[in-house]
């Protein structure tokens, strides 16, 4: 490849691989895409040894460096200090099965109502080593969704929803339904989502890693702390990683286009929304996503 603009670095990015050019990570994860793609049933195994140094290094330069710190009050800027031998203390972590999940910092944002959504601040650590796993995640994941799915996924959001519904709102639409899941980041049940994983992935080490965040203690702002049994804290990993894994599992069925009564839908990690120019068509849409997660 030519030396062009892959010279130009930051001071941090040149003490560790370069996951731009840095192609055994990427090519890795171009690999794992396309044996899901491929084989809809086929289960990886060998996840938790690419948890390595250029994985924890590409992880490291997809973090939001501005987020906030975490239980251990440990910034970005302070952890780049020695960026090299804070990773290579990661990684030794995670090849001597030591690596534990620290408290997960509990804070509260204001809602639009009036009330308080309550966020998960994990530590520094804690983001990169998930972010590597939500980098694996996603590329087994990516396959399974529809067009339909805009909910924590790369270059799709809300907004992008918005816009496409927007658009076909122009066209011969009566109806329009929208409906959420009550509390679904309080309620998801850790078992039943360690099983859907399991349904895609083999590896009882990466596997165990999921599990230890799920298990992770929660810092409350009344200075307690808790030990959840269900549910997860909503914050940064869990929007990049087994987020993305939850609503592939449980929005298998999507909601397609039915060219007969033109339904129309989207969805979101904890609901969707449709339109349709007859009721009859958003009724039979209903009663069948309603009759699925039944059947689930």
């Amino acid at each position: 490849m030519g030396k062009g603009p892959t010279n130009i670095r930051s001071p941090q990015r040149k003490h560790g691989p370069d996951c731009r050019t840095g192609e055994t990570m990427q090519t890795s994860l171009r690999g794992i895409a396309e044996k899901a793609k491929q084989d809809k049933h086929y289960r990886f195994g060998n996840l938790y040894g690419m948890l390595n140094k250029s994985a924890l290094y590409c992880a490291w330069n997809g973090l939001n460096k501005k987020a906030a710190a975490g239980v251990d009050k440990e910034t970005a800027r302070t952890f780049s200090r020695e960026l090299t031998g804070n990773l290579d203390t990661l990684v030794e972590e995670l090849r001597s099965t030591q690596y534990k999940a620290r408290l997960v910092k509990q804070v509260g944002i204001p809602k639009g109502n009036g009330k308080l959504r309550m966020l998960g601040l994990p530590t520094l650590r804690d983001k990169i080593v998930q972010k590597a796993v939500a980098d694996i995640l996603s590329a087994i994941y990516e396959q399974d969704f529809l067009k339909c799915s805009y909910g924590y996924r790369p270059n799709v959001g809300a907004q992008t929803a918005v816009q496409d519904v927007t658009k076909e709102l122009m066209k011969r639409y009566s109806y329009v339904v929208e409906a959420d899941i009550k509390g679904f980041f309080d309620n998801i049940d850790h078992d039943w989502l360690m099983k859907m994983l399991e349904q895609r992935i083999k590896d009882k080490p990466f596997l165990g890693l999921i599990r230890k965040w799920l298990k992770a203690g929660i810092l409350k702002t009344t200075g307690d702390v808790t030990h959840p049994e269900t549910g997860c804290p909503q914050g940064e990993w869990s929007v990049q990683s087994w987020q993305t894994s939850i609503c592939t599992m449980l929005w298998t069925c999507g909601l397609k286009r039915s060219s007969r009564n033109r339904v129309v839908g989207t969805r979101t990690c904890a609901g969707w929304r449709m339109i349709s120019s007859a009721h009859s068509g958003i009724r039979k849409t209903q009663t069948d996503s309603i009759r699925h997660c039944q059947a689930g």
